[in-house]
């Protein structure tokens, strides 16, 4: 005996019974129903029945009832018979259907790079979104796709349809940001130094950051202009008017990131000043989906991010710039570039560790530079140096990018640089 059975009628006042797999879309598990399909032809005769059958659709228009099989959308004038041959446990017939009359309107998130949607809310809405997600990054990895929005995690039909449920609708529409992440990839954060050293680089002789091989940060070319009077004055004074205001202290995530502001904020007006006008600071962006970049400055290519690390030492922070770089690499070889230079920066706002990042994802070297500690004293002098480091590199960077073509070739080599920094919380008063 099969998994559909048909009672064959013998005259035309008989019923004609039709056993078939058929899944609601969104339940648990497919149901074998059994129907009497004498005045039933199709599939768009057989919305009735169903209706009947399933009380999620008794108020639903019929119009609005879609059927699905191997993941194709089926036509209404589909043969019922001839489906129910074919509908079996693994693969039955599936109904989607609206949830609610709301129409939703996503932006996905995945890395830099965003995407825009509108879908309307249906038992097929997670699945749809999936698709969507891939149909528009075309560089997603393979794997189970989930989705982030506001913290909370969406991993099925049920998640998706709580979260749109919580959200107020407007004239109609629920706005969703979704990140969109993939099942097993490990976070930014999650990442510890031993385990950096292992996977990332390859060495796992190393015990500590002093093993690695060291930056010399007096190896950048100068400033040319360097920074004038005005620029530093500027400077200055904005770190003074936060010293005063937050007493001087180093604490938490939101104190920490108010002092970075000023280095990011003076190094970027730099650039864009004597250099490159189309260079912008962003923040609140991701690099993969694997963990979130509070700043980043990008011109096409270029970027200069600074992402959050929830840890109280420079290990942590070290750790999560060297995994970020290798996520920037892998970027840029998927856009076709062959020889790469990444530079990231781990800081707790006071403590300044920079790492550079050169050569393929799976052949790396990794230099970091000793450690810098700006004491936030008299006129500033270390913060000086910190924030023509940050300006030296960005510069190197637009040169770099603005002496080749505008769409370079992929069969000539490139050089683009790319920082990454790392903020850490750390507890520091002065």
């Amino acid at each position: 005996m099969t998994e559909f059975e048909f009672i064959e009628r013998t005259d035309s006042a008989c019923p004609f019974i039709v056993k078939m797999w058929v899944l609601l879309e969104g339940s648990p598990s497919p149901l074998k129903l059994k129907a009497d399909i004498t005045k039933v032809s199709d599939l768009d005769d057989f919305k009735g029945i169903l209706k009947h059958e399933y009380e999620e659709l008794t108020n639903v228009r019929p119009q609005n009832i879609v059927f699905l099989h191997h993941n194709n959308t089926l036509k209404p004038n589909e043969d019922v018979q001839t489906l129910a041959n074919t509908a079996t446990a693994e693969n039955p017939l599936v109904v989607r259907y609206p949830i609610s009359a709301v129409n939703i309107k996503v932006t996905f998130v995945y890395g830099q790079k965003q995407g825009k949607r509108e879908i309307p809310h249906t038992s097929g809405s997670f699945d749809q979104l999936q698709a969507l997600a891939r149909e528009i990054f075309k560089d997603l990895e393979e794997g189970t796709i989930y989705f982030v929005n506001d913290g909370t995690e969406i991993w099925n039909a049920y998640n998706f349809n709580t979260v749109v449920k919580s959200q107020t609708a407007q004239d109609n529409n629920v706005v969703l940001k979704l990140k969109i992440l993939i099942e097993g990839k490990k976070k930014y954060s999650d990442w510890k130094l031993k385990d950096v050293f292992k996977d990332i680089l390859k060495k796992p002789t190393y015990n500590s950051l002093s093993d690695m091989p060291v930056l010399d940060m007096t190896e950048l070319p100068p400033l040319d202009p360097p920074f004038n009077q005005n620029q530093l004055t500027k400077f200055v004074d904005e770190i003074k008017v936060k010293l005063s205001s937050l007493r001087d202290e180093f604490g938490n995530e939101t104190k920490n990131r108010l002092y970075i502001d000023a280095f990011m904020t003076h190094a970027v007006d730099y650039i864009r000043t004597q250099i490159n006008k189309s260079v912008r600071l962003d923040m609140e962006q991701g690099l993969d989906g694997y963990g979130p970049v509070d700043y980043w400055v990008k011109l096409v290519e270029i970027l200069l991010f600074l992402c959050e690390a929830k840890a109280e030492d420079m290990n942590q922070g070290s750790s999560q710039a060297i995994v970020q770089a290798q996520s920037g690499i892998e970027q840029l070889s998927k856009l076709g570039y062959e020889e790469l230079l990444i530079y990231g920066i781990a800081s707790t706002g006071k403590l300044w560790r920079f790492i550079r990042w050169s050569g393929s994802s799976e052949n790396p070297e990794v230099h970091i530079s000793k450690e810098y500690t700006c004491n936030f004293k008299g006129e500033l002098a270390d913060e000086k140096e910190i924030l023509t480091y940050i300006a030296q590199i960005l510069t190197v960077q637009v040169y770099l990018y603005d002496k080749n073509s505008e769409h370079p070739s992929k069969r000539v080599k490139h050089m683009f640089f790319q920082i990454l920094i790392v903020k850490q919380i750390s507890v520091f008063c002065i």
